[in-house]
């Protein structure tokens, strides 16, 4: 689950350390006859640590390994995707294939994301987060019925527990009317097989630089810095816009919009 490069780091410096200790000799006090029992504990102690200098290295740099195939298999998997001529493409691959084509499709657009193992009928197959505000998502890859209003009202059920900002529902195919007059309704995003086709095919363009405002009287109270244009998405002032420190979440300061 951890990056790679940070896999490999957390090798070498373990490393070191359980080097250092296993080669720490057993101290006894100056002039007392040795205490057998705690020199042969502390004898083993030394010799389990030198065994586990290697062991767990090797552990992290395994899942390092692990780590790298599958960014290089998410990569591979997102240049065949964008390659393709239409959105039948995203039916040519596996349910699994699928979810991690739409991690890697919010991925490009700078969120933060992180799978879940409730395998092909779970609930939440994604949890990905940008500037502070977390959406769980579910995939469904359904080739020939459309999502109905059940499977909204259950991620629906799932975001309203945990208290995420909101739920995304990503299909292969379409949805029912009644899917999506539901979502509309409940902080419910709905991609079809087009819409997710298109944030693929077109991942650079869908990812515009944020515009900072440059006004004099629109900077931060709290650190004097530039401000960007926000909208609310939760408590009692959801859907209105305010200026937010474009240093958040290192800086929390707003002001009316």
């Amino acid at each position: 689950m951890l990056p790679w490069w940070l896999s490999f780091l957390l090798a070498g410096v373990i490393y070191l350390i359980l080097s250092n200790i296993s080669l720490e000799p057993v101290q006894t006090a100056q002039g007392a006859a040795p205490d057998i029992p705690n020199l042969v504990i502390g004898t083993m102690l030394i010799m389990l640590f030198g065994l586990l200098k290697y062991v767990i290295p090797i552990g992290f740099v395994i899942g390092g390994l692990s780590s790298l195939f599958k960014q290089v298999g998410r990569k591979k998997l997102y240049g065949y995707a964008r390659h393709g001529e239409d959105r039948s493409v995203l039916e040519a691959i596996s349910w699994r294939e699928f979810e991690v084509l739409v991690g890697e499709a919010f991925r490009q657009q700078g969120y933060s994301v992180k799978e879940t193992a409730d395998g092909p009928d779970g609930g939440v197959d994604l949890v990905i987060t940008k500037e502070g505000e977390t959406y769980l998502v579910q995939c469904k890859q359904w080739k020939a019925t459309k999502v109905g209003v059940a499977k909204i009202r259950e991620l629906y059920g799932v975001v309203a527990s945990q208290g995420a900002a909101g739920g995304i529902f990503a299909a292969s195919g379409d949805y029912t009317q009644e899917a999506k007059a539901f979502a509309s309704k409940n902080r419910i995003r709905l991609i079809d097989g087009n819409e997710l086709y298109a944030m693929i095919k077109n991942a650079q363009e869908a990812r515009p630089a944020p515009t900072i405002a440059v006004l004099d009287d629109v900077r931060c109270p709290l650190c004097n810095g530039a401000m960007l244009e926000r909208m609310a998405r939760r408590g009692a002032n959801a859907g209105n816009k305010f200026w937010g420190c474009s240093d958040y979440p290192k800086c929390l300061g707003t002001r009316d919009f």
